[in-house]
């Protein structure tokens, strides 16, 4: 891979992780910045922060090339982790693979699939049946007039 290509999927890494929920011994605290009343001139909406008391936080991160493809062969030293522009050690790092899936299927029940919504149903179950492990959920929504989650 690139310098190009690896700077492009590390600094997205980083968005993601900056947007990111982050766990930590001691739960994390949201902090939102009070904005200004109406009566004053328009200002920029403040970011809340988040800040924790822990000596471990763990970060989960995608990382995709440029076309799209997972980079599954990143290690510890393809990332810089910085708080407050200081660099931090990254002191565990480890690839899962194996994480559980949230899966969801919106299944369009409209009158003019209802001729097909037999073929749906077993196609529905069938992908469910072939892809989900116990450790892993579904949900299903279908939707014609209205949305309904099943």
């Amino acid at each position: 891979m690139t310098k190009l290509c690896l700077r492009s999927a590390l600094l997205a890494a980083a968005v993601f992780l900056a947007i990111a929920p982050i766990q930590a011994q001691d739960g994390p605290q949201l902090h939102d910045k009070t904005i200004a009343p109406q009566s004053q001139p328009a200002q920029k909406p403040a970011t809340p922060t988040v800040s924790a008391t822990a000596k471990v936080v763990n970060l989960l991160a995608t990382v995709r090339d440029k076309h799209g493809a997972l980079v599954n062969d990143l290690t510890r030293d393809d990332f810089k982790l910085e708080e407050d522009g200081r660099p931090q050690s990254i002191k565990y790092f480890t690839r899962e693979t194996d994480l559980p899936l949230t899966l969801g299927l919106l299944v369009d029940t409209g009158a003019n699939q209802r001729r097909v919504l037999d073929q749906e149903r077993t196609a529905s179950y069938k992908f469910l049946q072939d892809v989900l492990r116990t450790k892993d959920q579904a949900f299903l929504i279908h939707f014609d007039r209205e949305t309904e989650l099943l």
